[in-house]
């Protein structure tokens, strides 16, 4: 009889406990292969919830690096016509001269965008992101600046 009032005061806790906390496992005991499932499901969630955070970082990587690229693509059309306007036989040296330091402007700017990061990463240096893809120097011969590639790219193996 005393055995039989502690089954049924377990069994009103037990029941008591699943009202209160509204949920039908509290405890692993309570249904190991329910409770099984429940951490499946987590892990799950979990990992989709990665992908998500994983996706979303890949869309403002994708956003910036086409604005970048945008820039670039600005930036090289007024070259050309910079270019085209310098090239006729009107053009004096004195407008040569103004236009070769608007294009050096335009180079550095261009230097400045293949040189951009996304947080901490460098968008265009290939699979070294903490290093900076392309450096300027000036080089020794009156030809101009050169700008070295400094990054890597991926060769399929």
């Amino acid at each position: 009889m005393v055995n039989n009032l502690f089954r049924a005061q377990d069994s009103y806790n037990a029941a008591m406990e699943k009202m209160a906390s509204q949920k039908k496992i509290n405890r692993p005991s309570d249904d190991p292969v329910g409770m099984s499932r429940i951490l499946s499901l987590r892990k799950s969630r979990a990992s989709v919830e990665q992908y998500r955070r994983n996706i979303d970082g890949c869309n403002s990587w994708i956003k910036i690096t086409e604005s970048k690229l945008s820039s670039v693509d600005d930036l090289l059309v007024n070259a050309q016509e910079i270019a085209i306007a310098q090239s006729t036989a009107t053009a004096s040296a004195e407008t040569r001269s103004i236009s070769a330091v608007a294009v050096q402007q335009i180079m550095d700017e261009m230097l400045s965008l293949a040189n951009s990061k996304y947080g901490d990463r460098y968008l265009f240096s290939g699979t070294r992101m903490d290093e900076e893809p392309f450096s300027s120097s000036e080089s020794a011969a009156t030809i101009g600046p050169a700008v070295a590639a400094d990054g890597n790219v991926f060769d399929g193996t």
